[in-house]
């Protein structure tokens, strides 16, 4: 009777551990005792691997082994320009309410307990609209309301960047801390492609009032070279991305990013918007001389609203007009200070920038391929 039950016993231990792989216990206890012995963990991560231990248990003993992870993350992003059109004149002048969303994707690799290189592939939009941001009652922002300009843009990036956790991890990953702050800064290679809304209507020579071609349609900036550069500017640029960000633990393989980045840009083109008026004669079609200078649209080309409507009754900004000959021989009536050749349209003296904000959920995928195998200190629990 005993040898058969335990025959039976014998049987039935053999059932399992076919089904659950090979000594799954043993497995277990090794894989969490391994990090006293760390130098014969990656022997022992290959037997695991070799014996067919079912897939939950792998999860175990890998969240239990790796400390220096590769992770997989998806991203949303919303991005707020700073430029010419923005509602102050100078830096870090952002309406948030203009603010549009992106999105993303990124593979991050940790060296060590504290720095990882992360490469991120991102696709967003920015705009803005000096009828939207620039006060017309406020002297300082006026002059930009009466300038009337606007521009949509995508941007197109891909970046390398590095990180520095303030909080060491020098634990594997199923123990790393819940919330850790860090740093970021790295390289980023970007195509934008501004864009302006043509007018239904718009005044050229002589005050005449002409229907462009493509009134109503979205159409580039870059070839009309509105404030009459020699040749175009690149719409591939680099940029500085620089910020700081919070790591959290959502899970053994799971993780919860919020960051916040600035773009520092070596262009001042992404609005379109830089230096001073062209003489209108010396651009190269009516369409680059209408969204050169907006400043008598009696609409606003986004909203259909009478611009002249949130000016004071009293104010004589509109009503200065002069009169030039351009380069071509033509009569340009235009406001005072606004569509003359060498007038202020931007401010070439600050470029361009936009903030980031993002929120990125990232999964675990397994050993970094670039860690530092003698970075690791022994550990005990």
């Amino acid at each position: 009777m005993r040898s058969a039950l335990y025959a039976t016993f014998l049987c039935l231990l053999w059932t399992a551990t076919v089904i659950l792989g090979s000594q799954p216990a043993k497995a277990q206890t090794y894989g969490i005792r391994k990090y006293s012995r760390f130098n014969k963990a990656p022997v022992a991560h290959k037997k695991i691997e070799k014996k067919g231990v079912p897939l939950l248990l792998k999860k175990k003993l890998f969240a239990n082994y790796v400390r220096e992870y590769i992770s997989f993350g998806i991203a949303a992003h919303g991005l707020n320009y700073m430029g010419d059109i923005a509602p102050e004149p100078g830096f870090f002048t952002v309406d948030y309410s203009l603010a549009k969303l992106g999105m993303g994707m990124s593979m991050a690799a940790q060296v060590n307990a504290r720095t990882a290189f992360r490469t991120e592939l991102m696709y967003g939009k920015i705009s803005s609209s000096d009828f939207e941001v620039a006060n017309p009652l406020d002297p300082q922002a006026v002059y930009r309301y009466i300038r009337n300009l606007h521009f949509k843009n995508s941007i197109k990036e891909i970046s390398l960047i590095g990180s520095y956790d303030f909080i060491a991890n020098n634990r594997p990953l199923v123990f790393r801390p819940v919330i850790a702050p860090y740093a970021f800064t790295g390289l980023t290679f970007f195509h934008h492609n501004p864009k302006a809304l043509v007018p239904m209507e718009a005044t050229l020579s002589n005050g005449e009032t002409i229907i462009p071609e493509q009134a109503g349609t979205w159409v580039a900036l870059r070839p009309l070279k509105t404030e009459g550069q020699s040749k175009p500017y690149s719409n591939f640029q680099i940029s500085i991305p620089i910020g700081m960000g919070l790591r959290m633990r959502v899970s053994d393989i799971v993780n919860l990013e919020t960051e916040l980045g600035y773009r520092y840009l070596f262009t001042d083109y992404l609005d379109d918007v830089s230096g001073n008026y062209p003489d209108k004669g010396s651009l190269d079609s009516d369409l680059a001389r209408i969204l050169s200078d907006r400043s008598q649209e009696v609409t606003d080309a986004l909203t259909g609203e009478i611009r002249r409507d949130r000016l004071p009754a009293d104010s004589p900004l509109m009503r200065r007009f002069i009169s030039y000959t351009g380069a071509d021989g033509r009569v340009y009536t235009v406001f005072s200070g606004y569509g003359q050749p060498n007038q202020i349209r931007g401010n070439p003296k600050l470029n361009d920038g936009f903030l980031v904000t993002s929120m990125r959920l990232s999964i675990i995928l397994g050993k970094s391929p670039i860690a530092n195998k003698n970075s690791f200190r022994k550990w005990k629990r």
